[in-house]
């Protein structure tokens, strides 16, 4: 996609400006003709990919205790710690149960927001700072950029409008609202 822009005759600049990608990361990806291999470095002990070749045999013969495997691995000269051979781990078992990833897909998976003054996306820290910002302290450019993300964003949107209430509410000085729709037994 760099190199078609490129050869449209677009600059690095405005290359940046269409795609949101820093400049010196486009000057340094158009001087390739393909994409470089991405490596992974060089494993070491205190990685449980290290030992995925004894972790993958032990899972196949059905032990898949993390506590079990942890102190097998220990016995190879393991020395990362237990919720990094978890993590391992935990991708393996959302695998086996056909999920892939529990996780629900967050903002930097979906199509970027962008500024409407410059055109650069709006970066999840703006985003986030403008979410809990009263409409009447914005600038009017912070006013346009929230106005962009609630109109390109729903889950944006809902998390304003839920800071927003949760703000009247503190400034209400009152705990009714917050009791609303709760069950005596729920407090």
């Amino acid at each position: 996609m760099l190199h078609a822009l490129r050869q449209e005759g677009l600059s690095y600049s405005e290359i940046t400006r269409r795609t949101g990608y820093e400049r010196r990361s486009v000057t340094k990806w158009l001087k390739f003709k393909i994409p470089p291999d991405r490596r992974r470095s060089a494993l070491n002990p205190t990685s449980p990919w290290y030992f995925e070749a004894f972790l993958a045999q032990c899972w196949k013969d059905g032990n898949r205790c993390g506590r079990h495997l942890f102190h097998d691995v220990e016995q190879r000269s393991y020395t990362g710690s237990f919720a990094n051979l978890e993590r391992l781990l935990g991708a393996w078992r959302r695998a086996e149960r056909g999920q892939g990833n529990d996780v629900p897909p967050v903002a930097s998976k979906l199509e970027a927001v962008r500024d409407p003054d410059t055109g650069h996306a709006i970066s999840p820290v703006v985003a986030a700072a403008l979410c809990i910002k009263p409409r009447g302290l914005l600038t009017d450019w912070q006013a346009r950029k929230v106005d962009a993300l609630k109109q390109g964003s729903e889950a944006f949107a809902e998390m304003r409008r839920l800071a927003m209430r949760f703000n009247g509410i503190l400034r209400g000085r009152t705990s009714a609202p917050l009791l609303q729709g709760c069950k005596s037994k729920d407090i």
